[in-house]
């Protein structure tokens, strides 16, 4: 696939099976950010609530400590319905890809039983690289933190110099590893691999292929970023503009409620949209890339014409993308001749 044909697909994902990738998307994105706010309110009130002096001694910081605790409940709540929304997302968009190829076009029912059994693999993928991500920041924090704290103005200079070193390598190996793993989510779901095997298949099929997989990665994530722009300003331009209208120079507390009222909840509304689009945009991009990248190194493309000619026969149980389809059999990819491993290639 050429590059434009790749950006085309992208598009036509949404367009050709809406409800399986976008109102999914939005409908998990949407109900997850309303799960989150009840969860915390409630977490919230019933610690706060439940006889901390019990617990915590008595006094305010007794109360405070126990609103403080329900918080963090809350946030890890929130942290386990972003992590189980991006993942089914995620697999749903990769299974309604592969289906495409081969001419299908399945309900939300026919990918969600697809899914299902490699569910919680998938998760188990995106809660690893989130737990690396923190963990890695974490110890940034923490060395900075320390140094600070020994005193002196070497220790300072040594903060401030081991910040921007530990950014950038945090960039840089994250953005690296991003790549070299991208295709994990797909070998989990297509290829039904475990986490472990998944992430050595991608890091195989990546190989010879970095840099064009990571160029076009960046182009639709950079076309994603600025029609997001593009929407989300004159939204939040309009959403202010009607605050102010409501409440104008009042100092009534509804009114200046109702006007934040107005103006957040637009700016959220416009967040989830754009969202959903980017989650399917590079859930999208992902899985065709990886199908790009397996025709080029494996023949895929051979294994689904057979497909295709077997399922026109009648023989519906064909899958091109198992393990015992072409070389991904015993695991491994093989280079065929190509073009330069730039990312427009």
């Amino acid at each position: 696939m050429t590059l434009g044909t790749l950006l085309g697909a992208v598009f036509q994902v949404m367009r050709r099976n809406p409800l399986p990738t976008f109102g999914l998307a939005l409908l998990l994105y949407g109900g997850g950010g309303v799960l989150t706010i009840g969860l915390g309110v409630v977490l919230v009130g019933i610690f706060a609530s439940s006889q901390p002096s019990a617990y915590f001694g008595g006094g305010a910081d007794a109360t405070l400590l126990a609103a403080v605790l329900g918080a963090v409940a809350a946030g890890l709540g929130a942290i386990a319905i972003s992590l189980i929304s991006t993942s089914i997302v995620q697999g749903i968009v990769v299974l309604e890809v592969s289906r495409g190829t081969l001419g299908e076009r399945l309900r939300l029912g026919g990918l969600w039983r697809m899914l299902r059994p490699r569910l919680g693999r998938v998760i188990g993928w995106v809660a690893l690289q989130s737990a690396a991500l923190t963990l890695a920041a974490t110890v940034l924090v923490v060395l900075i933190v320390v140094l600070v704290a020994a005193g002196g103005t070497a220790g300072v200079v040594i903060a401030v110099l081991l910040g921007i070193l530990g950014f950038l390598a945090l960039v840089v190996g994250g953005v690296w590893l991003g790549v070299k793993l991208v295709f994990t989510v797909p070998a989990i779901v297509l290829e039904r691999r475990g986490v472990g095997s998944a992430m050595r298949r991608s890091w195989a099929l990546t190989g010879g292929y970095f840099w064009r997989s990571l160029g076009i990665l960046a182009l639709v994530y950079l076309i994603y970023s600025v029609a997001g722009q593009v929407v989300a300003i004159p939204v939040s331009l309009l959403g202010s503009l009607g605050s102010v209208l409501i409440a104008g120079s009042t100092t009534d507390p509804q009114a200046m409620f109702a006007s934040s009222l107005v103006s957040g909840g637009a700016s959220a509304l416009v967040g989830i949209v754009i969202g959903a689009v980017g989650l399917v945009m590079i859930s999208a991009t992902t899985g065709l890339l990886y199908i790009d990248t397996r025709m080029r190194k494996e023949g895929l493309d051979q294994d689904l014409a057979r497909a295709a000619e077997e399922r026109a026969a009648g023989r519906r149980d064909v899958d091109p993308y198992a393990p015992a389809a072409g070389t991904a059999a015993a695991g491994t990819t093989t280079p065929v001749p190509g073009p330069p491993d730039s990312p427009w290639a």
